[in-house]
């Protein structure tokens, strides 16, 4: 609380938190609010505080903790019998239960050729490996195991709506219209994801349906080589999105969803996130989450404005950006295949 308010009190267009609902909120991200959006604004800070704790909370989560007593395995080989003798222990102790998360049966390996649950363990021990790990080929299977049963609880969950209407991967045909998404490797074999979101519309894309899409994505990436090896690094441009706007096209409701099982039970690492053009409340929502976290997860999040030449030295240079990203200036000439829909960026069949 006390570096909220050190923040706020530092913040040039003052202490303003908003609510969802709020109708005095501007909708041109652009521009700063006036004095009297901004005292309408100032009424709406309680009801944002567990906004904060819980984006704070997850952001903490992304990469899990060591706890003492973990159990680490030194080889992949040894480290993925383990973490299935840890998981087989799970499935037998929730036996009696109407539901056995541990069974996995709402995982769609199905809808990747070829995956099979080892491949996701596999992807789950990569994800608890930190620098030194790597180094030593060591593992932490409790860590992993911690990560597994946050997927298995959130999938079983929301599996049963997930796959009311079929396989996720019925939501993509429509979702690739809807929402403007490139994956792509980048310099240094990292994978970025690149979101054009002045180039999306929601309106196509019922919630249900994103959330389904949403769950799809989050699974292709999991099962990309250099993402369990690198992790992946999110570029978007904000194109000045007014608040309301986002928050129509993004529901509360499904957005804690996704959240929760993107940065708190997949086995995806999050390098950074980079934000273009950001609105004027993007960029004061970040200084106050930034408040609140460690300065190494709060260098995660870097917000460039327009300042194009900055996201070039980035991400290694223009050959690094897709073409036709944001504004004409980015002038990126990437044309390669997107990794996850294995299609050029801005083709929308």
């Amino acid at each position: 609380k006390k570096k909220m308010a050190t923040a706020a009190a530092e913040d040039p267009i003052d202490f303003v938190v908003c609510d969802v609902g709020l109708p005095s909120l501007p909708s041109d991200g652009k521009r700063e609010p006036t004095k009297e959006e901004k005292k309408a604004l100032k009424k709406e800070m309680a009801s944002m505080k567990d906004m904060f704790d819980e984006g704070a909370t997850m952001m903490k989560e992304a990469n899990g903790t060591e706890l003492k007593g973990d159990v680490i395995c030194t080889g992949l080989p040894a480290a993925l019998a383990g973490l299935k003798q840890l998981v087989t222990a799970e499935h037998q102790k929730a036996s009696g239960a109407k539901e056995n998360k541990w069974d996995f049966r709402y995982c769609p390996l199905s809808e990747f050729p070829g995956k099979t649950m080892d491949d996701l363990f596999v992807a789950y021990l990569k994800w608890s490996q930190k620098d030194k790990n790597k180094a030593a080929q060591t593992f932490n299977i409790s860590k992993t195991l911690r990560r597994l049963d946050n997927y298995a609880s959130w999938m079983a969950e929301h599996g049963p709506e997930l796959f009311a209407s079929g396989p996720l991967g019925d939501a993509m045909p429509l979702a690739r219209v809807a929402m403007d998404g490139f994956v792509c490797l980048g310099n240094e074999n990292v994978v970025h994801w690149w979101i054009d979101l002045g180039k999306c519309d929601f309106t196509k894309l019922p919630p249900l349906e994103m959330l389904r899409a949403t769950v799809w994505n989050i699974h292709a990436i999991t099962f990309i080589p250099a993402v369990q090896e690198n992790g992946i690094v999110f570029i978007e441009d904000l194109a000045y999105c007014g608040f309301r706007e986002l928050m129509a096209a993004f529901p509360k409701e499904m957005k804690q969803k996704t959240d929760k099982l993107f940065q708190g039970a997949s086995a995806i690492k999050m390098r950074k996130f980079i934000f273009l053009r950001a609105p004027w409340w993007m960029n004061f929502f970040m200084k106050l989450m930034k408040a609140i976290l460690s300065k190494k997860l709060a260098s995660r999040m870097v917000t460039y404005g327009e300042d194009y030449e900055a996201l070039k030295r980035e991400v290694g240079g223009a050959q690094w950006i897709p073409a036709g990203f944001g504004p004409a200036e980015i002038g990126g000439t990437f044309t390669g295949r997107d990794l996850m829909f294995d299609k050029v960026y801005g083709d929308r069949s």
